[in-house]
């Protein structure tokens, strides 16, 4: 993992990913890992690798708040909207912190206004 971060740190995004396929393949059922490999495909904008990365740990471990944050995220970036909203509706039916919800919601929307005056 650490290695996968220091890469994306340093703008090696690619090498990050490499190395975080390396360490899935030596511990496939590990979320963390995967919750790694979807983040940094967000990063780099592969939508459609990042969801399946995060539906992994969703398949891994089930009830894991980020996931459907970082779902709701992907589905909006890659203009799913209407799966966006099923994972923040899917996070308000399992937690009750609004304040977890609410942060979704803000981060899209303000997304959503920073795309509007380009």
């Amino acid at each position: 993992i650490n290695i996968s971060i220091t890469a994306h740190r340093i703008g090696k995004r690619k090498d990050g990913i490499i190395s975080g396929k390396q360490a899935i393949k030596r511990d496939p059922n590990n979320p963390n890992l995967w919750n790694v490999l979807g983040f940094l495909y967000l990063s780099m904008e592969k939508m459609e690798a990042a969801i399946v990365s995060i539906k992994r740990v969703q398949l891994i471990a089930p009830g894991d708040l980020h996931t459907y944050y970082s779902l709701a995220v992907c589905y909006y970036k890659n203009d799913q909207m209407a799966e966006c909203i099923k994972e923040i509706s899917e996070l308000g039916r399992i937690s009750s912190d609004q304040d977890v919800i609410q942060s979704v919601c803000i981060s899209i929307m303000t997304n959503k206004a920073k795309n509007a005056y380009i």
